[in-house]
């Protein structure tokens, strides 16, 4: 893909598709497979949906590239290390896995705000399961990957100038363009002046006529 004619607008609006497909495959495991998402599950998806929520409004802003280029990064930086506490969960000794939780409904309900946070951060016992892979990856590993590239698609917005470069390169040279007709005006203008004043002194005096002594 050539960068150069990609567009910073275009490249927010792709990084939203993708993390729309990832909710969108979320929602398949979820209600077609019928796999229950944990604590950190929710969490992930969230971390996707405030990507998503940023590369949009970059795309829809197409302002301050710079600024919603870093934000996306942060926040699928945030879903990253989500992602890698779920995947550290999977594969620790069965001794060391956490205590499960009551249903997300339950916790919801009666914890406090702040064991609430707490739990959908670090994750229950249940996160330690490993119920789907792919190619021989659980689903927070391949979370985690996707987070890594949205991290780096949005980094690469940073540095994508796109066809605002050749958009500069020609406001540009309109300017100097322009700035070369005001200096050519004023030249002819000057010259024209010039020679009106030389036609103007060089024109023949009227005759006087003097009174007729008698």
């Amino acid at each position: 893909m050539n960068f150069e004619r990609l567009s910073p607008r275009l490249g927010f609006l792709l990084g939203f598709a993708a993390c729309a497909g990832l909710l969108g495959i979320g929602a398949y495991l979820q209600f077609v497979e019928e796999l229950e998402p944990c604590p950190l599950c929710i969490s992930q998806r969230l971390a996707i949906l405030a990507t998503g929520v940023v590369f949009l409004l970059a795309g829809l802003h197409n302002r301050g590239r710079r600024i919603y280029a870093v934000a996306a990064a942060a926040v699928a930086l945030v879903g990253a290390s989500i992602s890698a506490r779920h995947v550290w969960l999977q594969h620790l000794p069965p001794e060391e896995v956490p205590e499960c939780s009551p249903g997300l409904e339950y916790v919801f309900q009666h914890f406090p705000l702040a064991d609430t946070i707490k739990l959908m951060l670090t994750g229950t016992g249940e996160c330690a399961k490993v119920d789907w892979t792919l190619l021989g990856f659980s689903i927070p590993a391949w979370t985690l990957l996707a987070f890594l590239l949205l991290a780096a698609w949005g980094g690469l917005q940073f540095v994508n100038g796109g066809g605002s470069r050749t958009g500069n390169k020609c406001r540009a040279g309109r300017c100097r363009r322009d700035k070369r007709q005001v200096l050519l005006d004023r030249v002819v203008s000057i010259l024209f002046l010039n020679r009106l004043c030389t036609k103007t002194e060089q024109a023949p005096q009227p005759p006087v006529f003097a009174a007729a002594e008698k």
